[in-house]
């Protein structure tokens, strides 16, 4: 297992080795960066890779409310909804840590995209209502996507999700290297996991699982169980293969690209070449995700709900947790475990429909080109 870190930043602090918050220890995280850092040890020891994490708080985000007349603090706004903000300034106190944090990172991990997340009250498994963003390591794509994490607190559905959970007070923004390698794929050179997902480490009502995609996604495909990774030697080529049980799922990538060079982002290619990917994944093994969740569990005492994605770094396969969050029996019996869960929507909690936050209520992931000026409004989006 590797911690991967960044050097040391200006203003910052290690949390941990592998994260970096602009503030004090005791600043506000949110429950994603929160619960990487709790079970940072319970992570390590069970054998998963972590990328480098920089957090601005939730008293850096407080800077930019100030400055735009919006309120004194996020606290002070936290039921408040704002439509059609007009263009958000970033105060320079909040623009030098987020500059600084992406060059770091361009020079630990190349030129690689970055993903911008949000990490809020109970948001360590997903809610729906907070937008996360990949973009291009490139200055107004960063600033664009930070400012729309932030801008995404604001909205209704937001505000009525955070009231019908009574969620705790806590906003930040959290920023990362995206897992992954260059991919050449229909003669295209993209930059993207070799496979992602979700997985638990058990359910109340069985085995623990698995969903995967290509590239980046969530909870689609078949759960993958180890009595059905038995029936195909443990190998996820042959999954993508022979019989097609998961044939035709999408290669969810993400371009980067510079001045010189375009590498487009596309959703679902179409004729997408599924013996190139094949070859691509046929010495993937998913045992040791399934065992790393299990050691998980062991460790906490309690179930746990894990996203993953895989790389190939120096020919051999690196699995990399990037969220994780404990599974609490008093509000997630309702969907647990059953057939077509993945993420358990406050619908299912609330234990009727009548919490349907958002009109989408899967959690959004959106993969943003440096062509994002004329169309960051559109990204797109897939759970």
């Amino acid at each position: 297992m590797t911690i991967y870190t960044l050097p040391m930043l200006p203003g910052a602090v290690a949390l941990s080795p592998g994260m970096q918050v602009f503030g004090t220890e005791e600043s506000i995280i949110g429950d994603k960066a929160g619960a990487l850092l709790e079970y940072g040890d319970a992570i390590e020891a069970a054998g998963f890779d972590t990328p480098p994490r920089v957090v601005f708080p939730q008293e850096m985000l407080d800077e930019v409310v100030r400055a735009n007349n919006w309120g004194e603090s996020i606290d002070s706004i936290y039921f408040s909804v704002f439509t059609n903000l007009p263009k958000t300034e970033i105060p320079a106190s909040v623009e030098t840590p987020i500059a600084q944090a992406a060059s770091a990172i361009r020079e630990k991990w190349g030129d690689v995209p970055i993903a911008v997340r949000s990490t809020a009250g109970r948001d360590a498994r997903g809610t729906g209502v907070y937008t996360s963003h990949i973009v291009a390591n490139e200055p107004r794509a960063i600033r664009w996507a930070f400012l729309d994490v932030l801008e995404s607190f604001f909205t209704s559905s937001a505000r009525e999700w955070r009231r019908l959970t009574n969620a705790p007070k806590k906003f930040a923004i959290m920023m990362e290297p995206m897992v992954g390698q260059e991919i050449a794929i229909d003669e295209t050179r993209r930059m993207a996991p070799i496979l992602s997902g979700m997985g638990y480490s058990s359910s109340y009502t069985g085995a623990g699982f698995l969903k995967k995609t290509y590239g980046i996604g969530g909870g689609s495909g078949q759960k993958l169980t180890r009595m059905l990774l038995a029936d195909y030697d443990f190998d996820a080529g042959r999954l993508f293969q022979d019989g097609g049980i998961l044939r035709g799922h999408p290669f969810c990538d993400v371009a980067y690209e510079n001045d010189s060079d375009s590498r487009l982002i596309t959703a679902q290619p179409s004729g997408i070449d599924h013996t190139s990917l094949h070859r691509l994944i046929q010495d993937v093994s998913y045992l040791p995700i399934l065992s790393g969740l299990e050691m998980l569990q062991e460790a906490t005492g309690k179930p746990m709900y894990i996203e993953w994605a895989v790389r190939r770094h120096e020919g051999r396969q690196q699995n990399f947790l990037t969220q994780i969050a404990p599974i609490e029996p008093e509000t997630d019996i309702w969907e647990f475990g059953t057939v077509d869960s993945a993420l358990l929507h406050m619908r299912d909690v609330r234990r009727g429909h009548d919490a349907d936050i958002a009109r989408s209520s899967s959690p959004r992931v959106h993969i943003s080109s440096p062509r994002w000026r004329r169309s960051m409004r559109k990204a797109i989006r897939f759970s």
